[in-house]
């Protein structure tokens, strides 16, 4: 047991050349703790900020990339620029003892909620009934795909730019990327659905935008 414990206490260094303090990491948990309209508050700085000598890697909850992207009320957001003053503050909160720190990008797709409350509509990629949705679903044009994608990118870019170290992609239970893989609630006939294959050419495309703009901020 010693040596499992001093082994976790042990810095990483990945592939990239990041060095990670510790091998310890806080999982995504969604705080709550945002203004209604999704901008960091003091509630959000202040649970992570209890939490910055937890991990050597610290994920923050479930951050939407686009306004019709969000589930749970009060969760952070990052489609617009007027996010990045209190995503800065959260970033040295949760770095100020050495700490990595990255946020999950997500989007709800079918299951946003927050996004029907706010604006009346929700995307997904077939307009399919589930028994747990109550509101019509609008699906997706392919125009609205790809800016669905570049949301992706664009909040990559205001995340590393607001001091974050990268990001994570949320993809799992019944959200955006995990709704485009299911034959259940993807029922299209083009290049994002109808085979295994098709189904995955979303997830695809968002990998391939985040790493793209990643890539262009890291060479500056």
């Amino acid at each position: 047991m010693s040596f499992i414990i001093s082994l976790l206490n042990e810095p990483i260094t990945l592939n990239s050349g990041v060095t990670i303090p510790n091998r310890i990491v806080m999982a995504p948990m969604t705080s709550k703790g945002s203004s209604w309209d999704g901008i960091v508050e003091q509630e959000d700085i202040d649970f992570f900020s209890r939490r910055s000598e937890a991990a050597g890697l610290i994920i923050t909850g479930a951050t939407a990339v686009s306004e019709l992207g969000e589930n749970f009320s009060y969760q952070m957001s990052i489609y617009d620029d007027r996010f990045t003053p209190g995503l800065q503050s959260l970033a040295k909160q949760i770095k100020r003892h050495g700490n990595k720190a990255l946020v999950q990008l997500y989007h709800s797709g079918v299951n946003s909620r927050v996004s029907f409350k706010k604006h009346g509509m929700v995307v997904g990629p077939s307009a399919v009934h589930f028994p747990h949705i109550e509101y019509p679903i609008t699906e997706l044009s392919e125009d609205g795909i790809w800016s669905i994608i570049k949301d992706f990118g664009r909040a990559t870019k205001r995340v590393i730019e607001a001091g974050f170290d990268g990001v994570e992609i949320h993809g799992a239970y019944s959200h955006i990327i995990q709704q485009f893989f299911s034959a259940y609630s993807n029922k299209r006939q083009d290049y994002w659905g109808g085979s295994l294959e098709k189904r995955m050419n979303f997830v695809l495309e968002v990998i391939k935008e985040v790493q793209l703009i990643a890539k262009k901020i890291c060479k500056k």
